[in-house]
């Protein structure tokens, strides 16, 4: 196997104690929306990329991680309402909501976020497209959203709101940002480089927001969301997730307080459960239909990408 790419510019929490230690207190500094956003792409490390880039002094990643903001149809009157996720002063602020590259399913995305923040600056975290569609699967069986049998969830890959393939395809979601904003506004980031090439990987993305290049912290040696076996959620922890507890707790409790008290609760209402791997009749039709996707890709960034598996 090939060493990963470095990052490349063109010209997407299970919350644990150490992701905690880096977040900061305090009231909003209202008034300011976000410079950037992480837009995706799910299961491809965006938890550790906010996670590191909320060290750095210069940068306030909003809180939640996903605020998911382009999503509502009301986005248009709630800005007072995105304004409160940044509770960071900081040169340059962000977000990180994954869900922003889930076009078709999730239409019309870029274009919501390039009619409020027109100058924005956008990161797009790729990985290995079938690792990806596989990782998405178990996150989305853990959750109780798909059932236990990986096939069943792979098997119209010609549907284009599957959401395991289309979230793959990263050309198709690049193009509809591309439609709004230069290429010049796009970061494009492989997850391999951000584990291999941490240190110099991070510096590419300081330099791309404008920030201190040489700022490090010994928080960067971390890695989250790393488990061989994933905690699936008990029917009554699903119950208690969608109960006006669960969101009056989200709602009026300080983050710091908030998530040890959501963390006792998944510890004690999650299973481990193994990660079941693609069998290989399922992978050899997903690496097909991802296969002109990932070359359309490769061309649009400029990437090898020769590590993938496609």
């Amino acid at each position: 196997m090939r060493r990963p790419q470095e990052p490349i510019r063109w010209h997407k929490v299970r919350w644990d104690d150490k992701a905690l230690d880096g977040l900061a207190d305090g009231e909003p500094d209202e008034g300011r929306l976000p410079d950037f956003l992480i837009v995706g792409a799910a299961k491809s490390a965006t938890t550790s990329l906010y996670y590191y880039l909320n060290q750095h002094p210069e940068i306030g990643m909003s809180i939640p991680k996903e605020p998911n903001f382009f999503l509502r149809d009301d986005f248009r009157g709630a800005l007072h309402e995105y304004e409160r996720c940044f509770s960071r002063a900081g040169t340059v602020r962000g977000e990180a909501s994954v869900r922003y590259t889930f076009h078709p399913s999730l239409p019309g995305v870029a274009e919501r976020i390039h009619s409020v923040l027109p100058h924005a600056k956008l990161i797009y975290v790729v990985r290995d497209p079938v690792d990806r569609a596989e990782a998405h699967y178990h996150q989305e069986y853990c959750s109780h959203r798909v059932g236990p049998r990986i096939e069943d969830a792979f098997a119209d890959l010609a549907d284009e709101r599957n959401l395991f393939v289309s979230v793959s395809k990263y050309a198709m979601q690049t193009e509809q940002y591309l439609r709004y904003f230069p290429r010049s506004a796009f970061m494009v980031i492989d997850q391999a480089a951000l584990r291999t090439a941490r240190e110099q990987t991070l510096r590419a993305v300081f330099s791309f927001l404008g920030v201190d290049t040489e700022f490090a912290s010994d928080r960067f040696s971390l890695e989250l969301n790393t488990r061989a076996q994933k905690l699936r959620v008990s029917e009554a922890g699903m119950r208690l997730r969608r109960s006006p507890l669960a969101d009056l707790a989200r709602t009026v409790l300080p983050v710091k307080v908030r998530e040890p008290v959501f963390d006792l609760a998944r510890r004690n209402l999650t299973r481990s459960v193994p990660r079941t791997p693609l069998p290989a009749d399922v992978r050899s039709r997903l690496e097909e239909a991802l296969a002109d996707d990932s070359q359309r890709f490769r061309e649009l960034s400029g990437l090898p990408f020769d590590h993938w598996s496609l």
